[in-house]
């Protein structure tokens, strides 16, 4: 399908995420009694990332938000545009998510 894509045209996959900084003990070991102590730096840190790949050249564009909503998905499609000036066409595949398809988009 990819093949039949006509010149200047350039099909991406889409997707945010959050990564979050949360430690998570499995198992440790301690002696009969002693409670063990696990150091983190506590809080529960995240970052949200928003990004797409070019599905032809393998190309990858992302941006960091504070907070991933209509707005700032807004705002990276008008950069993905800005980031890919010479091409005519983007197709920008996309899962189901609220923010893809908000009135503001």
């Amino acid at each position: 399908m990819i093949a039949s894509v006509e010149p200047g045209t350039d099909v991406q996959g889409g997707d945010g995420c959050a990564v979050y900084q949360a430690p998570t003990a499995r198992k440790k070991w301690a002696k009969r009694g002693h409670t063990p102590r696990i150091q983190s730096r506590g809080g529960r840190k995240h970052v949200n990332i928003i990004g797409s790949v070019s599905l032809l050249t393998g190309k990858v564009f992302t941006a960091i938000v504070k907070a991933f909503n209509a707005r700032t998905f807004r705002r990276f499609l008008k950069r993905l545009l800005i980031k890919n000036e010479g091409v005519k066409k983007i197709v920008l595949i996309l899962d189901n998510a609220r923010v893809h398809h908000a009135k503001i988009i």
